[in-house]
């Protein structure tokens, strides 16, 4: 069940970008470029996000000790990804709206 919950997390900024859009031919290459720029903002999201873990930088240990929220991490901390940013703010807004 975890590792379920951990692909359905990983996928669905990826997801998002589709939810409530139709695809058209007019506006499917800007769509692609978007999913394009998402996918290299991840990567590199990932790369950095497991270094500084293994560094054991300073906002990782806040993460870890939870001294700052998620939301507060994706306001902040990620503002070199913007396109990353933006889905992950709405993917972590719609988390806490539904569990409320």
């Amino acid at each position: 069940m975890l590792y379920e919950h951990n692909i359905r997390a990983e996928d669905s900024p990826f997801e998002s970008l589709s939810r409530g859009i139709v695809i058209t031919d007019k506006n499917r290459e800007q769509y692609e470029t978007k999913k394009e720029q998402l996918c290299v903002e991840y990567t590199d999201w990932v790369i950095k996000a497991t270094s500084e873990g293994i560094k054991n930088e300073f906002w990782y240990k806040m993460m870890s000790k939870r001294t700052k929220t998620r939301i507060q991490y994706w306001l902040v901390d990620v503002l070199p990804f913007p396109t990353l940013r933006e889905v992950d703010i709405n993917v972590v807004s719609m988390i806490t709206s539904s569990a409320a």
